[in-house]
């Protein structure tokens, strides 16, 4: 089974969005072999730095946090869409006649995926794509940029799809990914107060490694421990 990383490493030199100094990433060592005997960190982040996973609680007030989303939006099928044509925002005439299935999750592969660096004209999803991915049903949208919209103070991607039910994750790294059909692990953190939260996300062909296991079981079991 050939298991392909698309997650964003976290490191002290990680890319953040729009370079802002208080999203860095910071590891502080708080004991090591030779003080202590063992060796010890403590990690500083935001939670959307990196690969993670947005819940309504983001963009709209007073909305869910992650106890929201069962693990079924994270967990199974999906389709990877090439949109390496695409030059400002992914349009619903991008969308249309790509083979999206009614319940897929969809991951969105851009140019952003072949720099590391922030770049304030990254490709992203424009309100009419949500829509689009709205209407035909899908559970989960991902994409390879910091945020899956760009420039608009209102949000309307966002809400458009956290506000339809449509779990949202950011930052994946899609550059060695061909598009096609794949299976998805993309696991949050539990944070189940929290807005957002890191994720560890991976994609491989064939059968879930736990196919005796439904995915609604998982759903329950995370659903019991958030509440």
């Amino acid at each position: 089974m050939n298991i392909i990383d698309i997650s964003r490493p976290l490191t002290e030199e990680t890319a953040v969005y729009k370079n802002y100094p208080v999203k860095r990433v910071k590891i502080e060592t708080i004991a090591d072999h030779g003080a202590n005997g063992y060796r010890e960190s403590n990690l500083h982040t935001n939670l959307h730095t990196g690969t993670h996973i947005d819940a309504p609680l983001h963009m709209i007030a007073g909305a869910e946090p992650m106890s929201t989303w069962s693990l079924d939006h994270f967990l199974g099928s999906c389709l990877v869409l090439d949109c390496g044509h695409v030059a400002d925002r992914i349009a619903r005439a991008d969308l249309e006649g790509r083979g999206i299935r009614a319940g897929d999750i969809v991951l969105l592969r851009t140019r952003n995926s072949l720099v590391d660096a922030f770049e304030f004209d990254f490709v992203a999803l424009s309100p009419d794509g949500a829509r689009c991915l709205v209407e035909q049903g899908v559970r989960t949208v991902g994409i390879d940029a910091m945020s899956i919209e760009r420039d608009d103070p209102t949000h309307e991607t966002h809400r458009i799809l956290l506000g339809a039910g449509i779990a949202i994750i950011e930052d994946l790294r899609l550059a060695a990914v061909a598009e096609g059909r794949y299976q998805l692990s993309c696991l949050p953190l539990s944070l189940p107060g929290c807005e957002a939260a890191p994720a560890r996300a991976v994609l491989w062909d064939g059968p879930r490694p736990d196919a005796a296991l439904p995915v609604e079981s998982c759903s329950e079991i995370n659903t019991i421990r958030c509440q």
